[in-house]
């Protein structure tokens, strides 16, 4: 039961973020073949795998505070699966504490950066120039 419940996890926790991300925005990575990538692309890169993250790990802790909570009330009787459940929404609660706290601090530090947050910069990365000088040779 724990390899089934192990393996629906990780099905769950690959699959839905990676076909949101495709349907949503051409996939995780911006620069596609024949294309030229630049900064903005790389931020863009950054961020799609920032939200690809954030979904994964709200789907993981989802699921997991389900089965803490079937374990926390099915068996009233057994003291282990009570305070096993405890453990584990303890867990799960400080881990997306930190994932979200994460967050927090990269879209800080990129809106520090580059002047926008990941919202912002999400509608305008493709309008983005940056130039680079072409080294003399």
């Amino acid at each position: 039961m724990r390899r089934f419940l192990i393996g629906i996890l990780l099905v769950t926790a690959l699959a839905v973020p990676a076909v949101t991300l495709a349907a949503h925005n051409g996939g995780i990575v911006p620069c596609h073949e024949g294309s030229d990538c630049g900064w903005s692309e790389l931020l863009q890169l950054g961020q799609n795998i920032l939200n690809y993250v954030i979904t994964i790990a709200i789907t993981v802790s989802a699921v997991m505070f389900a089965y803490a909570g079937f374990l926390f009330f099915s068996d009233t009787g057994n003291a282990s699966n009570i305070e096993k459940g405890k453990k584990i929404f303890g867990a799960v609660a400080v881990g997306l504490v930190i994932v979200l706290v994460a967050w927090l601090v990269v879209n800080t530090l990129l809106d520090v950066l580059t002047g926008k947050g990941l919202k912002e910069r999400a509608g305008s990365v493709s309008s983005e120039s940056v130039d680079i000088p072409t080294p003399i040779v």
